[in-house]
């Protein structure tokens, strides 16, 4: 249950990233935090956001969810962000929450191109974190980007467009694919050897079970949530993404 909601500019060298941060009911002195962040295209009001931050605030955590480059609130044109920039954003308000007076740990969770983000940060920057909860993490992007596809849109892979138009109405520039190709999410994943949480809908469309399925054999540490029969969003079992979110946390 959320107690209270403040809505706030963190400023990272003069780029604004829009926050929230939400308070669990009954509060201490110190509390751990979960930095929650959304995915492609999306937004921190998304329905199955707002479910995971119940089950944050449920369980006696704060939830600080941010909008990355070019989604949101947050500056920065959707057109021009990718996932080095969105990875940089995520460590510097990893570091902002560390430095709030009543936080003691910080546990990342992100979902879909949030969750991959989340896994190659905790690769840079697993020492400053509890844990780690990718939610139906994409972690097609970089396989897909090498092989000249992106959600349905295919491209040359050797000469790449200035601009790529996926889902018919969102552009992409080409840098975006230029730092997808390059990402090596395994290295990512063997550099984290702390707790992880890997949530995934066994009939995802977007983003298929199998990588996650493959990511827990490859973490130390890694509990896996299959949904059987759910969707990218928790469509139809947002309440079992819920509950492995809070029995997760508690556990920590």
């Amino acid at each position: 249950m959320v107690s209270m909601e403040q809505e706030f500019t963190i400023d990272m060298n003069g780029f604004g990233i829009h926050a929230k941060i939400d308070f669990p009911k009954e509060k201490k002195e110190k509390m751990p935090l979960v930095l929650l962040c959304h995915g492609l295209t999306g937004h921190m009001e998304e329905w199955h956001i707002w479910g995971i931050r119940d089950s944050i605030t449920d369980c006696g955590y704060i939830c600080l969810r941010i909008e990355l480059y070019g989604h949101g609130k947050t500056d920065g044109a959707f057109y021009d962000h990718d996932l080095e920039k969105w990875v940089e954003e995520i460590c510097f308000c990893i570091d902002y929450a560390k430095g709030l007076p009543f936080v003691s740990d910080v546990v990342l969770a992100g979902h879909s191109q949030g969750g991959l983000a989340t896994i190659m940060t905790a690769g840079v920057a697993g020492e400053k974190l509890k844990a780690i909860i990718p939610l139906s993490p994409a972690l097609n992007i970089p396989v897909d980007c090498r092989r000249g596809g992106f959600f349905g849109t295919i491209f040359d892979r050797e000469g790449l467009p200035e601009t790529v138009t996926f889902w018919e109405c969102n552009d992409l520039g080409r840098n975006y694919f230029e730092v997808a190709k390059k990402i090596d999410a395994s290295e990512a994943i063997r550099n984290y050897t702390g707790p992880v949480l890997l949530v995934h809908g066994g009939d995802d469309g977007a983003v298929p079970c199998k990588y996650s399925v493959e990511a827990a054999k490859e973490f130390p540490q890694a509990t896996l949530a299959l949904l059987d029969g759910d969707g990218h969003c928790y469509e139809h079992h947002l309440d079992l993404a819920k509950e492995a979110v809070e029995t997760f946390l508690r556990s920590l």
